[in-house]
C-alpha cells in the first residue's frame, strides 16, 4: 500500500477513517517547532493533551461503512449439533470405567485386608466379618455387570440403544438392596475398628506376625505404590470399605443424566425413566430396611461391656454391643454353674447373638467410672459351645425346661444350664440355640485350632466340668480327662410360685445343692429391660413395655 510523504512531516497511512481525514484536511502538516513543544511535555500533559484532542481513537478494526461496529463471525468453530450425543457416550464410558474400578477396589479390599486378617489370633468385630460377607456378594455381583456393560458398549449399535440396554442392566442387577442394606448397616460399626488400629501400639506377637497397624500401613502403601503419581488416590481400609456406600447413589445420577440428554435430543426416554423409578425405589428400600440397631443402643446404656475382668486387648477395642453385631434374641434365664467345686444360680437377663451368647450380672458397685447397670458373666462363642441332651456328667438339675450348654475356654470345658419359667420360653430359646450352634457354626465343644482365638469371658474361679490334663503337651492326642457331676435342686420363693408353674423331675439317688430363686431378682431383670426383651418372651412379675 502507498502513503503519502511531505518534507518535514509524518507519513501517514492511506486507510484512515472519514473523521481522521476531516481532521487532516484542516492541518496536514506537523511543524518543526510543534515537533519541539510536543517533546517537552511532561507525561501527565501530555495525557490532558490526548483527552482534550479532538481526535477519536484509533480502532484497526473500525469501517468507514459500518460506523466503527465489529462485523458479527457467520463461522462457528464450536458446532454444537452433536454435543448431545458427544456426552452420552462420554458417560457411557465413564460408568464402564468407573464400574471397573469399583470391582477392582472391592477385589483390593477383599484381598489384600479382609482375607488376611484371619492371621491375627484376636477375635474381630462382627461388623468387620459382616462386611467381608458382603464385599464377596457384591464382587459376585458387580463382575458379570461390568462384562454385560463392557458387551453392550463393543457392539455395532448406536449410543441411544446402548444407553437403554446399560440403564436396564444397572436396575436389574447394579443394586442388591439385600447386600447394601446389610452392609450399610454395619459400615458405621468400622469406625471403632479403624481408631483402634490406628491407636494400636507396637507390640511384640507371638512369631513373626506384625502389628495390625504396621500391616495395614504396609498394605496402604503398596496399593497405592501401583498408581501413577499425577491419579493417586486413597487406599486405605476405610477408604475402600466407602466405595460401596458412595457407588449406588452413582447409578441414580448417570440415569438421570443420560435421561436429560434424552429429552434436548428428543428420544424416547420411557426405558430409562422406568430404569430410574425403579433404582429409587430400591435405594429407599435399602434406607429403611437397615438395621436401626436400637437394641445395642439402649444396651451401651445398660450394660458395661469393657469391665474390669476383660481383656486388656478387648478393652482397648472399646468392647460394646456392637461388637457382637445386632441381637438375634433377648430374654432372661436362671444361670446355674459351677465356681469353687459348688453350684450357684442368678437369676440374668441374656443376650444371643449370631456368634456369641452374653450372660448379664447385676453391678453391686456402679459409680462415674463404671457405668451400667449390669455387667458380662459370661461371654461364650457358640463355635465352641454343644447342646447336652443327657445329664450324664457335670451338672444336672432337676427342674424340667432347662437347657444345658457346654463349652470350651482353652484346655477346660465348661457347663451352664439355663433354666426357664414357662414352658413357652424354653421352646422359644431351644429353636434359636439349635439353630445357631448345631446348624450355622455347627458348634463342638471339642478342642479345635481355628476357633482357639475366639473371645470367651468366664467369671474367677469357675470350676470346670471336664478338664484335659495332657501328659506331652505337644501332643495332644494323649490325655486324662477328669470329669465333676453334682446334682442340684431347683426351688422358688413363695411369692414367685403364685406366678410361674414350674415342673420337676426326681434326681439320682445321692448328694444334692439347693438354689433358690426370688421374686425380687426377677422382678429387677424384667423391670430393667422390659423395653428390649424380644417379644415372645413372657413377663412374670411386671407389665411390659409395648
Amino acid at each position: 500500500m502507498t502513503t503519502q510523504e511531505m518534507p518535514g512531516t509524518r507519513t501517514l497511512p492511506l486507510y484512515l477513517t472519514k473523521e481522521h481525514k476531516d481532521y487532516f484536511k484542516q492541518e496536514l502538516t506537523i511543524g518543526p517547532k510543534t515537533q519541539a513543544r510536543s517533546s517537552r511535555l511532561t507525561p501527565l500533559s501530555f495525557k490532558l493533551n490526548e483527552a482534550k484532542s479532538p481526535l477519536p481513537t484509533y480502532n484497526p478494526l473500525s469501517s468507514p461503512t459500518v460506523d466503527n461496529t465489529t462485523p458479527e463471525a457467520h463461522v462457528r468453530f464450536s458446532p454444537e449439533v452433536d454435543r448431545p450425543k458427544e456426552e452420552l457416550v462420554r458417560r457411557v464410558e465413564e460408568i464402564i470405567q468407573t464400574e471397573a474400578s469399583y470391582v477392582s477396589h472391592c477385589s483390593n479390599l477383599m484381598i489384600q485386608y479382609l482375607s488376611n486378617l484371619q492371621h491375627f489370633q484376636m477375635e474381630l468385630p462382627a461388623a468387620v466379618l459382616i462386611t467381608k460377607e458382603c464385599v464377596q456378594a457384591l464382587i459376585e455381583i458387580h463382575r458379570p455387570l461390568l462384562q454385560e456393560m463392557t458387551s453392550i458398549r463393543s457392539k455395532n449399535q448406536s449410543i441411544i440403544d446402548q444407553c437403554n440396554k446399560i440403564a436396564k442392566s444397572i436396575a436389574k442387577s447394579g443394586v442388591s438392596v439385600f447386600w447394601y442394606s446389610l452392609y450399610c448397616t454395619h459400615y458405621d460399626q468400622l469406625v471403632p475398628f479403624e481408631l483402634f488400629i490406628e491407636n494400636e501400639k507396637e507390640i511384640k506377637n507371638q512369631g513373626d506376625t506384625p502389628s495390625m497397624k504396621s500391616f495395614f500401613l504396609g498394605i496402604k502403601n503398596f496399593l497405592e505404590g501401583q498408581q501413577v503419581a499425577i491419579k493417586r488416590k486413597d487406599l486405605s481400609f476405610m477408604s475402600l470399605c466407602q466405595r460401596p456406600v458412595d457407588r449406588i447413589v452413582k447409578y441414580k445420577l448417570f440415569i438421570k443424566g443420560m435421561k436429560n440428554t434424552f429429552a434436548e435430543l428428543g428420544e424416547d426416554t420411557t426405558t430409562l425413566e422406568k430404569a430410574f423409578e425403579l433404582i429409587s425405589q430400591q435405594l429407599t428400600e435399602i434406607d429403611e430396611s437397615r438395621i436401626s440397631m436400637q437394641e445395642n443402643r439402649q444396651l451401651n446404656l445398660l450394660v458395661n461391656f469393657a469391665g474390669p475382668e476383660t481383656n486388656p486387648l478387648y478393652q482397648r477395642l472399646n468392647l460394646e454391643a456392637n461388637f457382637f453385631g445386632n441381637p438375634v434374641a433377648i430374654g432372661f434365664a436362671s444361670v446355674i454353674f459351677v465356681k469353687s467345686s459348688k453350684p450357684e444360680m442368678i437369676y440374668s437377663p441374656i443376650v444371643l447373638y449370631k456368634a456369641h451368647l452374653v450372660i448379664l450380672e447385676y453391678n453391686q458397685v456402679i459409680n462415674r467410672h463404671t457405668p451400667g447397670k449390669y455387667k458380662p458373666k459370661f461371654i461364650i462363642p457358640l463355635s465352641n459351645t454343644s447342646m447336652v441332651k443327657e445329664f450324664r456328667h457335670g451338672l444336672s438339675v432337676n427342674q424340667s425346661t432347662n437347657i444345658k450348654l457346654q463349652f470350651r475356654s482353652c484346655s477346660n470345658q465348661y457347663q451352664v444350664v439355663l433354666c426357664f419359667l414357662s414352658f413357652e420360653e424354653f421352646e422359644f430359646w431351644k429353636v434359636k440355640f439349635d439353630l445357631l450352634i448345631n446348624v450355622t457354626h455347627q458348634g463342638s465343644c471339642e478342642y479345635k485350632s481355628a476357633t482357639d482365638h475366639l473371645f470367651c469371658l468366664t467369671p474367677k474361679y469357675l470350676t470346670p466340668c471336664w478338664k484335659d490334663e495332657y501328659d506331652n503337651s505337644e501332643d495332644i492326642n494323649h490325655y486324662a480327662a477328669s470329669q465333676l457331676s453334682i446334682q442340684v435342686k431347683f426351688r422358688i420363693d413363695l411369692c414367685l410360685k403364685n406366678k410361674v408353674h414350674v415342673k420337676y423331675e426326681e434326681l439320682s439317688p445321692g448328694p444334692k445343692y439347693t438354689v433358690m430363686l426370688w421374686l425380687i431378682d426377677v422382678y429387677n431383670s424384667e423391670r430393667h429391660f422390659k423395653q428390649i426383651a424380644s417379644k415372645e418372651i413372657p413377663f412374670h412379675t411386671c407389665t411390659r413395655t409395648k
